[in-house]
């Protein structure tokens, strides 16, 4: 039986304008469709993770980012169970990024400064070290 979630919204987003999220999601679990007032970078750590918007689908193993812009609504569904890392950002910080979805492929430079991040459990970077290396993730 397929598990729905919402997606957790907070409030607002922080000052510096870029927040990451992680979470380990059950088999069969599906997201409902919603949409996001930040830009969005969604990393799959392991597992697979599809992504619907509208009539596409993406398919976003590890070794790959989805890209999606401010206000897109999008759905996601795994069959097996998958990690996920999320790093938001608002409008000031990806107008270098596409204006539509689309997949990127991330090198060793992205995995390495979100492992640091996560690892150290930055989930809001407040001094400017940590801020220096989420541009350079949305670089």
């Amino acid at each position: 039986m397929t598990r729905q979630r919402s997606y957790y919204r907070p409030e607002g987003i922080p000052p510096h304008g870029v927040f990451l999220r992680t979470e380990a999601v059950s088999a069969d679990t599906e997201y409902l469709p919603h949409r996001h007032e930040w830009g969005q970078l969604l990393y799959v750590v392991s597992g697979v993770v599809v992504l619907r918007l509208a009539q596409e689908r993406f398919w976003a193993p590890t070794h790959f980012a989805i890209w999606l812009p401010q206000g897109v609504e999008h759905a996601c569904y795994n069959q097996r169970q998958a990690t996920i890392r999320t790093i938001n950002f608002d409008a000031r910080w990806y107008a270098e990024l596409p204006e539509t979805p689309c997949l990127l492929e991330v090198g060793p430079l992205f995995k390495a400064i979100q492992d640091d991040l996560f690892a150290r459990d930055v989930l809001i970077p407040h001094d400017k070290p940590d801020l220096r290396l989420c541009h350079v993730l949305c670089d």
